[in-house]
């Protein structure tokens, strides 16, 4: 699958075909639409209760304004957020993933999305140099959270918590060179030979990174 992956990605800038075009689209932001959800009930409840009497029609618009300034804000999120997106996936570098973990729902044939932990690296030299990322992975798993180097402590609780997000850098030495990362990544079952992972043998998969916008997508 990553050869594949490469003579389809790996030049930049890249065309966008129908999947990247899919990836591109921009997040509203839970906050809108919290926002935008409480609006609506509000009016609905103001609407209610001004047609029982008991407040006055006027009410109804306070949840109104709640509802449109909360589409508004949602939908220039969005629009900011897919340009970044667009922006990152059509110059981000094309590498390749070592998934150091992965949640037990990727190892049967399904359809969902579920997260994965990848190593990766944005130098050059090392960027599908499966051999250099499988060492990596085989090192940091063993660090713990009493590490006496702060970095190292710091990433073995990122690697234990199952709902850390975001990319990390992994610090250097003990054969970890510069420009090697942590990210969790969302694994796409039907970018993967056979559509699961083989738990005894972690697949390599192909991510276009910006690390500097936290992007980190499995293509």
């Amino acid at each position: 699958m990553l050869v594949e992956v490469r003579s389809q990605y790996e030049a930049t800038p890249r065309a966008f075909d129908e999947e990247l075009t899919r990836r591109a689209r921009g997040d509203r932001g839970c906050l809108s639409d919290t926002v935008a959800g409480l609006g609506a009930l509000l009016a609905t409840a103001c609407g209610l209760l001004s047609a029982a009497g008991v407040l006055r029609f006027e009410s109804v618009l306070v949840g109104v304004a709640l509802l449109c300034v909360g589409f508004v804000t949602g939908s220039i999120g969005q629009l900011r957020s897919g340009r970044e997106r667009r922006e990152a996936l059509e110059a981000g570098p094309l590498v390749a993933g070592f998934l150091i973990s992965h949640t037990p729902a990727l190892d049967v044939v399904q359809r969902a999305t579920a997260r994965g932990v990848a190593v990766f690296s944005t130098e050059p030299s090392r960027r599908f140099d499966t051999d250099y990322l499988r060492a990596v992975a085989g090192t940091i798993r063993h660090w713990t959270p009493l590490e006496a180097d702060s970095g190292r402590a710091r990433m073995a609780r990122t690697l234990g918590d199952a709902s850390a997000t975001g990319v990390s850098p992994v610090p250097e030495g003990q054969g970890v060179l510069p420009g090697t990362w942590v990210a969790d990544v969302m694994i796409y079952p039907s970018r993967i030979d056979g559509g699961r992972m083989v738990s005894t043998d972690p697949l390599t998969v192909g991510l276009i990174v910006d690390v500097e916008r936290g992007l980190v997508e499995h293509v």
